[in-house]
């Protein structure tokens, strides 16, 4: 329980950063004059590269169980089925004074710029946080920080909630439901960033997540009374 205090604490120490950095670009307005710090710069920048790439969404390992009795065999070999994957949109673009910056677009955006494009931004701090071409436009705060200090502290917690009720016993079904409950937690952190509503993944996740936990121990004790 010891170690999961000190991750939980370690991660909040470690997300106040990011967290506060979000807040103050949530809510900067334009720079005005000659004013360069926490403002939103109205700036160009030229597409110098634009690539694509492809990420596995294969699911998670779950933890080992024992393996059922092998089937017999099929009359024909089974055939191989390719893993999911997504394809992300890319660019690399270059300020007015030489400055680079690559970073993930969606789609449409990534149709409509070629190289030597010249797009509009907004600066914070030097860090572009949107582009805009034509109609479209795209938000690129930097949320990425906020992830490992969030996931240190949500495991930290999960390790908690875990051994609190029996310290003693170390290996049984729990740290299964653990090990799914901490990646539906991750996923639904990253869906909620994605969509810029990055307090209600930080404060709204583990709350409802932990609540599962917390029932679904408090079912299978009922149960185990009732038999």
């Amino acid at each position: 329980m010891a170690l999961g205090a000190v991750l939980l604490v370690l991660g909040v120490t470690l997300a106040m950063g990011p967290y506060r950095t979000l807040g103050k670009l949530e809510h900067a307005r334009s720079c005005a004059g000659q004013e360069r710090r926490d403002c939103l710069l109205a700036s160009t920048a030229t597409v110098t590269k634009r690539y694509t790439y492809e990420t596995n969404d294969d699911p998670p390992t779950p933890p080992d169980v024992p393996a059922p009795p092998p089937p017999p065999p099929p009359p024909q070999p089974f055939g191989v089925v390719a893993a999911s994957t997504t394809t992300h949109y890319a660019l690399v673009v270059r300020g007015p004074g030489g400055e680079k910056a690559e970073f993930d677009v969606d789609h449409r955006l990534y149709k409509q710029v070629k190289v030597g494009t010249v797009v509009r931004t907004q600066v914070w701090n030097g860090k572009i946080v949107r582009v805009s071409f034509g109609r479209e436009s795209q938000d690129l705060p930097p949320r990425e920080s906020l992830f490992w200090p969030w996931a240190l502290a949500w495991t930290g917690l999960l390790i908690i909630v875990l051994l609190a009720d029996r310290p003693r016993t170390v290996w049984d079904d729990r740290w299964g439901v653990a090990f799914f409950c901490w990646v539906g937690g991750a996923v639904l952190f990253e869906v909620l960033l994605s969509f810029g509503e990055w307090r209600w993944a930080v404060w709204g996740v583990p709350p409802v997540l932990v609540s599962v936990l917390l029932g679904r121990r408090a079912v299978t004790s009922w149960r185990k009374q009732r038999w």
